[in-house]
């Protein structure tokens, strides 16, 4: 059977961290894909999302992109917007405890590791964060060594970091 390619749209902006490409299918967002540069992005798109037919589309008419930019600027807030996540069942266990950390806040690969049930599976849970599609919407960048340091990012430790200090200053900037 021959199947058609599912095609995806995606964008690119500006954000106060950086540049951003967000894909979605007919599901939900499929890739998020923090950069360095436009150039850099639109290069990587085809990389992440080979066997599809892929549709830029204009930033003022994608309002995921748009509700992901505004995030960006309040980040206490829950994004809420349907994602279409792939990923293997483990995968997909990993992602879902990173949904459940809170904006600010931080676990160790080892603490989600024994809250799934597998006390020496911090490296597996590594791997898992490190397929993750959906940088930003899945929370990966709150996952870090047990010794405190922030151990890898996939889309760079200077993005991981900047998250992490925007989120921290918005929750302590609605606190007091």
């Amino acid at each position: 059977m021959n199947e058609t390619p599912e095609t995806i749209t995606w964008s690119l902006a500006r954000s106060a961290l950086g540049h951003t490409l967000l894909a979605h299918t007919r599901r939900g967002v499929c890739l998020v894909l923090p950069g360095d540069s436009e150039v850099c992005l639109r290069n990587t798109v085809s990389r992440f999302l080979p066997a599809h037919r892929l549709r830029e589309q204009c930033l003022a008419d994608s309002n995921w992109h748009l509700r992901l930019l505004d995030w960006i600027e309040s980040p206490g807030e829950k994004l809420h917007v349907p994602l279409d996540v792939t990923g293997t069942p483990f995968q997909r266990r990993v992602f879902e405890a990173l949904g459940m950390i809170p904006p600010g806040q931080t676990r160790s690969y080892q603490a989600i590791a024994e809250q799934l049930g597998m006390p020496g599976g911090s490296r597996a849970v590594a791997g898992a964060c490190a397929a993750n599609r959906l940088a930003l919407l899945i929370p990966c960048h709150r996952v870090i060594r047990s010794d405190g340091s922030l151990g890898g990012y996939r889309w760079g430790m200077a993005w991981k970091q900047a998250l992490l200090e925007r989120e921290r200053a918005f929750i302590e900037g609605e606190a007091g």
